[in-house]
């Protein structure tokens, strides 16, 4: 589709996330080599992990990968999802290529 719509790839934004699944080093890496070969593109300009996962050590992991990636122009930023202040701040100091996306799920009808 990016390929037949006729803008040029630096005009459009590509946003993707790793499901929680992904969210380990060989996950990682597999998943943003698929979604690079099925969106047809050099590179995505955002990739993030979709929420904190349950094993520190595997996610950290996953996230040494997508720091090599971006390293190698193949993702442009790195991004978190629904990490919220008890998690975000241990996170970031681990984080040798800091998120500069935090996306975070709020709801009117689960408050608090």
């Amino acid at each position: 589709a990016i390929r037949d719509s006729g803008i040029a790839r630096e005009q459009i934004f590509l946003s993707s996330k790793l499901n929680h699944k992904d969210q380990y080093a060989a996950g990682a890496l597999r998943t943003v080599e698929q979604q690079l070969r099925s969106f047809g593109v050099e590179y995505i300009d955002l990739v993030s992990l979709s929420r904190p996962a349950s094993d520190v050590s595997a996610q950290a992991a996953a996230w040494k990968v997508l720091e090599a990636l971006y390293d190698g122009g193949l993702i442009r930023a790195l991004g978190v999802c629904n990490f919220d202040l008890s998690v975000l701040p241990q996170f970031y100091a681990a984080a040798r290529v800091k998120p500069v996306y935090l996306q975070n799920k709020f709801s009117i009808y689960e408050i608090g």
